[in-house]
Order: structure tokens, then sequence, then C-alpha cells
């Protein structure tokens, strides 16, 4: 398939940046489990779209085998992956805060859920040949989509203090 080079590339990337999340965890003081509910999220976050754009990169590869080609497929599945993390995502901000860690600063969620959105809809809907026949481009703009949804989190996961506030 064409493009594979630019997914590896992403893939790097990912790699990379799952690494620095992990690097965080040992610069800590403490075990994760004592971290601020939220710092504990956002590393999760980062660490989920990281991973999440490592096997999403090598998806068309792994396919192959069985004989799946084009876009339509991988496109598929791309989506419908974006979907169920940006809703996990929600779902995992929504209960923290009901559980009175509101989250500091609502600004570093609009690009954490905007890009695995827009990866998504673009994604479902060209795979479904919606709109654009399911494409190289479509499914690289989803996998960045993942990527760049990482990084909020993780830059955030730097500013905000590990330690679980005392009530």
């Amino acid at each position: 398939m064409q493009g594979e080079l630019s997914l590896e590339t992403i893939s790097e990337l990912a790699v990379a940046l799952a690494g620095f999340s992990g690097l965080i965890a040992m610069v800590r003081i403490g075990p994760v489990h004592d971290w601020h509910p939220r710092v504990r999220l956002a590393f999760w976050i980062a660490l989920s779209w990281s991973v999440a754009a490592i096997a999403l990169s090598a998806l068309p590869s792994l396919l192959r085998p069985f004989r799946i080609e084009g876009w339509a497929v991988p496109s598929l599945v791309l989506g419908s992956c974006l979907a169920a993390g940006t809703a996990a995502m929600l779902r995992a901000s929504i209960r923290l805060s009901s559980r009175g860690f509101p989250t500091q600063n609502p600004w570093h969620w609009i690009p954490s859920v905007r890009f695995p959105v827009i990866g998504c809809v673009c994604n479902l809907v060209s795979g479904r040949g919606l709109w654009s026949s399911p494409s190289y481009e479509w499914y690289r703009l989803g996998v960045l989509c993942c990527l760049a949804a990482a990084m909020p989190p993780f830059l955030a996961s730097f500013r905000v203090r590990a330690e679980v506030p005392s009530a």
C-alpha cells in the first residue's frame, strides 16, 4: 500500500510520545495511585492515544496477509477506534468531575476531543464512501489526529502537581 513509510514515521513519533509518558511516570515521586486523579487521567489518555497511534499505523500492514486491499476497512476500523476512545476519555473526565475533581483547565480538553472527532468523522464517512473514496490521506489524517489528541494531556501532566489533594 502507498504511504506506509509515512505511517511508520507517525508510529515512531507515537512510540517517542509513549516513551516520554513513561518517563513522566518514572520522574514523579511516588506510585501512580498516589497521583492527583486528573494527573493520572492525563497520563493514561496520553499513553492510550500514543499506543493507539502505534497500533493504527501498523494496521494496514497487518491486514495485508488477509488480502484486505484498499483503505475502506482500515478507515472504518480507525474511525470506530477514535469514536470509542473519545467516548471513554469524556466518560472518565465526567466521572472525575462528579467525584469532586473538576478539570483545572478545561481548554486543554478542546483539542483532545476535537482532533479525534475530526479523524473519526472523516474516516467513517470516507470509509463508507459517502463523500469521497477511502484513501491513504484520510487514513493518515486519522492517525495524526490520534497523535495530536495525546499532546494536550501529555503537556498538562507537566503542569499539575502529582500529589492527591488533602480533603
